[in-house]
C-alpha cells in the first residue's frame, strides 16, 4: 500500500467518501481512498431511491436510471390509502452499486489512490499533529500516515470512535432486499405505514422493472426482529402479496439529529459516520452528498493553511447545523408526530391528506428531500378546514388532537 504519507485518507468508498477524496484530489492533495469490501458498492445496503437533483449532484450519468417515480401509494393501518400522482418526476430509482463504482472511478481520475479489502482497525495520533490509520489487508497489518482522516466508514464507523461524545439519536434496525413481484406500478412507491407492525418506522416496496422491486422495512426498537417484520410485510401488505425473495440484506441507519460531532483534531465526518440520514425516510445520499462538498471546501482550506486542528474544520460543523439543521429539524418532527399518532389517528391523516386541496399541494411541493417544505404549507388553516369539513362529526375530536400534535411538534422545529 503506497506511498505511505498523505495529506488525508477518506475511510470508506461510498458517495460521500468518494465525492471527498475525488475533490481533495483535484486540489493536488495526496489522498488514499480505503474500502473494505473487495469491491466498491458491495454488499448494497441502499434502495437506491434519489431525487433528479441527487444526481446531479453527484454528477452521474442518466444511465445509472432504472426509473423515474411520479407518485406514491401509502396504506394505512386500517385499510386506508393514499395515492399521491404528480405531473413530473420526483425520485429516480438508480443502480446504487453504479452509482458507487462511478464515483469511486471518478475520486482515481482525480488522482486519488482507491485501495480495496482494507479494513481500518484502529487510528492512532503521533506528535505534531500526525495520525496513523491501522489498516488490515491480505491477511496483515499495516500502517498509513496523513494529516487528516475522513470519516465515510458507515454507522459502525471507526473514525468516529476518535470523536468525544458518540451519536445518541435513533438507530433503524433494517433489513431490505429484493423480491420477484408482479403488478406493481413501476412509476410509483409503496409505503405500509402501520405503528403496530412496524414499530417507529415503516415498510416499502420500489420497483426496478422486469417484475423485481426493492424492498425494506425498519424498527427503532431493539429485539425487533427484522425477518420477522418482512415476514410480515410480505404476508400482509397488498401490493406484495405472492411475492418471492431474491436477496436480502441487513443494516443500521443513524438518523441525523443535528448535535452528533462532526469534527475534532484531524478527523472529519460525512454519511451515517456522521449521522446524517434523513429523520424522515432514512435516506443519507444526498445529505451525504452535501456534506462532502461542504466537507472537502472546509479540509482543503485547513490542509493549505496546515492546521486540521478540530477548531480549523469547525466550519464544516456549523455549516450542518446551520442551513441543513433545520430542514433535520422539520423532518424530525415529522418523525415525533408520527410517532405520537396512534393507528386510528395514523388513518384519519391519510384520508385528511387525500382531500384533494391537499393532495394537490403534496403533488406540487412534495420532496422526499426537504419534506418539511410541503408540510408547512399544511399549517394554513383554511385546506385543514376545508378537509376537516367532510369528516364526520364523531371524527372531529381525533381530527383536533391531530392539529394540535402538528402545530406542538412543528412548532419546536421551527426554533432555531
Amino acid at each position: 500500500m503506497a506511498p505511505p504519507v498523505y495529506d488525508a485518507v477518506v475511510v470508506g468508498a461510498g458517495p460521500a467518501g468518494s465525492t471527498v477524496a475525488r475533490l481533495l484530489a483535484r486540489r493536488s492533495f495526496r489522498v488514499l481512498l480505503l474500502e473494505e469490501h473487495p469491491q466498491v458498492g458491495l454488499p448494497c445496503h441502499c434502495s437506491g431511491l434519489v431525487t433528479p437533483r441527487t444526481l446531479q449532484a453527484a454528477g452521474a450519468p442518466d444511465s445509472l436510471v432504472h426509473g423515474v417515480v411520479r407518485g406514491v401509494e401509502v396504506y394505512g393501518p386500517g385499510g386506508e390509502v393514499l395515492s399521491l400522482t404528480a405531473s413530473h418526476p420526483k425520485a429516480l430509482v438508480i443502480d446504487r452499486v453504479g452509482l458507487d463504482v462511478f464515483l469511486a472511478r471518478q475520486a482515481e481520475e482525480a488522482g486519488a489512490d482507491l485501495v480495496v479489502g482494507a479494513r481500518v482497525v484502529g487510528v492512532e495520533r503521533e506528535e505534531r499533529g500526525t495520525l496513523r490509520v491501522l489498516v488490515h489487508r491480505n491477511g496483515k497489518q499495516e500502517a498509513v500516515a496523513c494529516r487528516l482522516v475522513v470519516g465515510a466508514d458507515g454507522s459502525r464507523s471507526v473514525v468516529a470512535r476518535l470523536l468525544p461524545r458518540p451519536h445518541r439519536g435513533e438507530v433503524v434496525y433494517a433489513l431490505g432486499g429484493e423480491v420477484a413481484v408482479g403488478g406493481l406500478d413501476p412509476a410509483a412507491v409503496y409505503v405500509a405505514l402501520d405503528p403496530h407492525a412496524f414499530p417507529g418506522w415503516f415498510g416499502w416496496a420500489i420497483p426496478v422493472g422486469e417484475g423485481v422491486a426493492r424492498v425494506g422495512v425498519g424498527s427503532v426498537r431493539r429485539g425487533v426482529s427484522p425477518r420477522g417484520l418482512l415476514r410480515r410485510l410480505l404476508e400482509g401488505f397488498p401490493p406484495l402479496r405472492g411475492a418471492r425473495v431474491l436477496r436480502l440484506q441487513g443494516g443500521l441507519i443513524p438518523l441525523a439529529t443535528g448535535a452528533s460531532p462532526l469534527v475534532g483534531d484531524g478527523v472529519l465526518l460525512v454519511g451515517d459516520a456522521g449521522a446524517q440520514a434523513k429523520p424522515s425516510s432514512g435516506g443519507g445520499i444526498y445529505t451525504g452528498l452535501m456534506a462532502a462538498h461542504r466537507g472537502a471546501l472546509v479540509a482543503a482550506a485547513a490542509l493549505e493553511k496546515g492546521d486540521c486542528s478540530a477548531r480549523a474544520l469547525r466550519p464544516y460543523e456549523d455549516w450542518w447545523r446551520t442551513p441543513l439543521g433545520r430542514e433535520v429539524r422539520r423532518a424530525a418532527a415529522l418523525r415525533r408526530l408520527l410517532l405520537a399518532l396512534t393507528p386510528q389517528e395514523v388513518g384519519l391523516a391519510l384520508r385528511l391528506l387525500g382531500h384533494p386541496s391537499l393532495a394537490r399541494l403534496l403533488e406540487r411541493e412534495g420532496d422526499i428531500d426537504f419534506p418539511g417544505r410541503a408540510f408547512a404549507r399544511l399549517l394554513r388553516p383554511l385546506p385543514l378546514w376545508t378537509a376537516a369539513r367532510l369528516l364526520p362529526w364523531r371524527l372531529w375530536p381525533r381530527a383536533a388532537r391531530l392539529a394540535a400534535l402538528w402545530a406542538f411538534h412543528w412548532t419546536r422545529a421551527a426554533r432555531p
